[in-house]
């Protein structure tokens, strides 16, 4: 039985706007055979906050950040059934640097229908750890709970991945 058939990507980009606010957009994509998913894309656009940030050098710093802003989420399930919403998305982001150049990151994101708060939105949560190999590769790995609760017939509302891969960074 297959247990994983699953593809995502994404890309970020953030604009300090002063030394606690940014501006970002974000889009991403994702596949999901088991959960006969044939595409969801999530574009967004917002304000974050840094709650919490230490500077470890010119290029790290440990933080945690608030964020909210709007989005668009739209998903085609196998079979031609369509789920597309605007969103209000809410969210929040960590990174903690550890020792021997490791490092532990977190995603929150609450994307709720603009319509519908109640019963149509998107609930998904990300930590990884990543510890480098040798560079630029790196071992990286991750657990994500996603949410949904319109998905497509017969599939489940919550699901659960954990990942063991190798990440190459720069």
């Amino acid at each position: 039985s297959t247990i994983q058939d699953e593809l995502k990507g994404t890309i970020r980009g953030e604009y300090d706007l002063s030394e606690r606010f940014y501006a970002f957009g974000q889009g991403d994509l994702e596949y999901d055979g088991i959960e006969r998913l044939s595409i969801r894309a999530v574009p967004k656009l917002g304000i974050g906050y840094t709650i919490w940030q230490e500077e470890l050098d010119a290029k790290r710093r440990n933080f945690l950040s608030a964020e909210a802003g709007g989005g668009w989420v739209y998903q085609k399930y196998f079979g031609g059934i369509e789920n597309d919403f605007f969103t209000v998305a809410f969210g929040a982001r960590a990174c903690y640097h550890l020792p021997y150049d490791s490092k532990f990151d977190w995603t929150f994101d609450y994307l709720p229908a603009v319509d519908d708060w109640a019963d149509n939105y998107l609930l998904r949560t990300t930590a990884a750890l990543t510890v480098p190999m040798f560079d630029p590769i790196s071992a990286k790995f991750t657990v994500m709970d996603e949410y949904n609760n319109q998905p497509a017939q017969g599939a489940a509302y919550n699901n659960l991945f954990l990942t063991i891969g190798l990440s190459i960074g720069w």
